[in-house]
C-alpha cells in the first residue's frame, strides 16, 4: 500500500496518496505497528498540506508527535519540521513562519538527510507567503527552496524557481 501511495504522491495525485495512506495507517495502528503508524501520517501530512488542507496536516504531525520513538528517525524529523514550516508560511505569523523554516533548516543540515519533498514544501510555503504580502517570508524561503534543489543536483528546477520569482520577488 505504502509503495502504491507512494508512487501517486510522486506525481501529484493527493487524493489517491491519502486514500492509500489512509488504509495503510488503520492497518498499521491495528497491527500496533507504530513505526508503519508514523510512516503514513508522516505522508498523509505531506499530501494534506499539498493540497491547501493545513489543519489536517497538522493534526496528522501531532499525531506523530505523540507516537512513542516516532521522531528517532532523522527522515521523520525532517519532513515534518519541512511540513510544519510549510503550515506556519500559509497560516502562522511571519516570525512564526521564520522560526520553522530555520528549524527545518537545521534539521536538514544536521541529518544530512534530503529529498525532493522538502523542496515542493518550500516551494508552496513560498507561494502561500507571497499570497499573504509576507515578502521577506518569501525571499527566505525562496533562498532555501533555491539551496534544497542545488543540494538534491536539481539544477533545471533551481533555474525555474529562479526564473519564476525573480520578477515576482523584484529580485536583482
Amino acid at each position: 500500500m505504502s509503495a502504491l501511495a507512494g508512487c501517486y504522491q510522486a506525481v501529484g495525485d493527493h487524493e489517491r496518496t491519502i486514500s492509500q495512506m489512509r488504509h495503510a495507517l488503520i492497518l498499521a495502528e491495528r497491527l500496533g505497528l507504530s513505526y508503519f503508524a508514523a510512516f503514513a501520517r508522516v505522508n498523509l501530512a505531506l499530501s494534506e498540506a499539498a493540497r491547501g488542507m493545513y489543519e489536517a496536516a497538522l493534526g496528522h504531525v501531532l499525531a506523530v508527535e505523540a507516537i512513542e520513538g516516532a521522531l528517532k528517525s532523522i527522515d521523520t524529523r525532517g519532513v515534518l519540521a519541512y511540513v510544519r514550516a510549510e503550515i506556519a508560511a500559509a497560516t502562522g505569523t511571519p516570525d512564526e513562519a521564520d522560526d520553522r523554516l530555520r528549524g527545518a533548516a537545521c534539521v536538514q543540515r544536521e541529518s544530512q538527510h534530503l529529498v525532493p519533498d522538502f523542496a515542493r514544501c518550500i516551494e508552496r510555503a513560498l507561494a502561500r507567503a507571497h499570497e499573504r504580502g509576507l515578502e521577506p517570508l518569501a525571499r527566505s524561503l525562496l533562498a532555501e527552496a533555491l539551496r534544497l534543489w542545488e543540494l538534491l543536483g536539481g539544477e533545471a528546477e533551481a533555474m525555474r524557481l529562479r526564473s519564476e520569482w525573480q520578477s515576482r520577488l523584484d529580485l536583482q
